[in-house]
Formats: structure tokens, sequence, C-alpha cells
């Protein structure tokens, strides 16, 4: 196994302050490009094309969404309903004022309804840099 096999970080994770809302923190765990392979196969179904007359592979994105919330976003601090309010649309008459707490359920609803949170996810993920400088960091903190 070559050097840089070695010293690839497997799992990385890292706290990313959301912009415009301050106090808003997710902590995202890296997923190198043969982890979302794995995850988009494990995803894939198959659907009848009629044209063809064969089955083809699709990839379920309500599952992907999912299985992607669960992997990425392993918590956050700071959401409160305020903040919540601005990346979808709520009802905030029917919450407390309180913060809301992180949990895989809210994590997954939160990416399949605000286009902007997870795009910012993808973002964050993709900024290697972010990953790197954390890891720097941790080790200059040592």
């Amino acid at each position: 196994m070559g050097l840089i096999s070695n010293v690839i970080t497997k799992d990385k994770i890292i706290t990313v302050s959301y912009p415009g809302e301050e106090g808003f923190t997710v902590d995202i765990r890296y997923m190198n490009r043969e982890a979302l392979s794995k995850l988009r196969e494990k995803c894939l179904k198959l659907k009848w094309n009629k044209a063809s007359r064969k089955q083809e592979e699709e990839v379920d994105y309500e599952k992907f969404t999912e299985e992607y919330a669960k992997l990425a976003i392993v918590g956050w601090k700071g959401l409160t309903p305020e903040i919540l309010s601005t990346l979808i649309p709520i009802d905030l008459d029917k919450m407390s004022k309180d913060e809301i707490a992180y949990s895989e359920d809210d994590a997954i609803a939160l990416m399949k309804n605000s286009t902007p949170f997870d795009q910012w996810v993808g973002d964050a993920m993709n900024d290697i840099e972010k990953f790197s400088k954390a890891k720097h960091d941790t080790n200059v903190k040592n």
C-alpha cells in the first residue's frame, strides 16, 4: 500500500458555523468519494423502461437524502426556532422558544425540506480545506 493510502483519514468530523446565523453550528462528517459512491449504490433501485423494455438503475433520491443526512450530520448546537424559520417555513406559534436539540430525524427533515441547508452541507463537505485545517489546528493544540 502506498504512502497516501496509509495517511488518508477515514472518519473526520468538524464543527462548522452556519453562515449568517450567529451561534448555529453543525457537526459534519467528511465522506470521501468512496463512501459517497457506496452510499449511492446502496440507494439504487430498478425501474422498468418501457421504451427500451429493460430495467434500469435509478437513484432513490429520498433514500439517498435520508442516508446522507444520517452519515454527514452528526450534531448541531444553537438551532433555534427563529433560525429554523429562515431555513424552512414553520409555524413559530407551535414551537417553544428553546433551542432545538439535534436528532437524526430532525436532521433528515431539515435536509429534505431546506434546499439552502442541503446545499450548504454539501458545500461544507466539499471544502476539504476546512477538514484539513481542523486536523492541523488539533495537532497544533496538542
